[in-house]
């Protein structure tokens, strides 16, 4: 189910190939739950925005491990 909160992406041509973040349809991100893609080097899924600075940390660690990589797609708001 897709929640309320908005989407971040890191953008990666793999899992979503749209060249543009505005061009990502909520259909786009159906289809990653439809399908049962799961989270993997390239992909996270954060249910919400962390609240706690520790939470942030790590979410600015994965962010990092993305732009330090391959890149990849960071969804927030996806349960």
């Amino acid at each position: 189910m897709i929640g309320v909160y908005p989407y971040l992406f890191i953008r990666s041509p793999i899992l979503i190939p749209h060249a543009r973040l505005d061009a990502v349809t909520e259909a786009d991100l159906q289809a990653l739950i439809d399908h049962g893609v799961r989270e993997s080097r390239t992909l996270d899924y954060k249910r919400d925005w962390p609240a706690d600075r520790d939470a942030r940390t790590e979410l600015a660690k994965d962010v990092c491990a993305f732009a330090n990589s391959l890149g990849g797609d960071l969804v927030l708001g996806m349960r």
